[in-house]
């Protein structure tokens, strides 16, 4: 998988794409955290919990990696999205880190509400690790 190059000034049109990104990413994230915590966890009682907190340290490994290295997850790249930073360079994996950080605040109360209200109200369509980050979501170059 390489980077893909980023279409200049087409990050305020990827709302709807961003929704469907994430929900590719978080089912196959959840396929991922729930076989693993149903091997780890041989209690049925304790398996909830495992699985919460496996999926939480899955999730941020995953995007922070995925984006850090090639600037989109699977969701974004089937989507035709890439995150870089504000002046157009590539979202490196500093800056993959503090956007994911804040994933889990974006995603209160439920279910990516809070992101989503940011996204619509910031000037560049931004959620808050996008501010953090100084980084946008903008369309992959064909």
């Amino acid at each position: 998988m390489e980077r893909p190059a980023h279409q200049s000034g087409t990050h305020t049109e990827t709302f709807w794409r961003r929704v469907g990104a994430v929900i590719i990413d978080a089912i196959l994230v959840g396929i991922v955290a729930g076989s693993l915590a149903g091997v780890v966890s041989g209690n049925p009682l304790r398996s909830a919990s495992i699985s919460s907190a496996v999926a939480a340290l899955l999730t941020f490994a995953y995007f922070t990696y995925m984006e850090g290295t090639y600037g989109q997850t699977l969701g974004k790249k089937l989507l035709g999205l890439v995150v870089v930073t504000e002046s157009g360079g590539d979202c490196e994996l500093d800056d993959a880190v503090v956007r994911n950080l804040l994933r889990f605040v974006d995603a209160l109360p439920f279910a990516y509400l809070l992101g989503a209200i940011v996204i619509f109200i910031s000037d560049e369509d931004q959620r808050l690790g996008d501010l953090a980050a100084d980084t946008v979501v903008a369309r992959a170059a064909d």
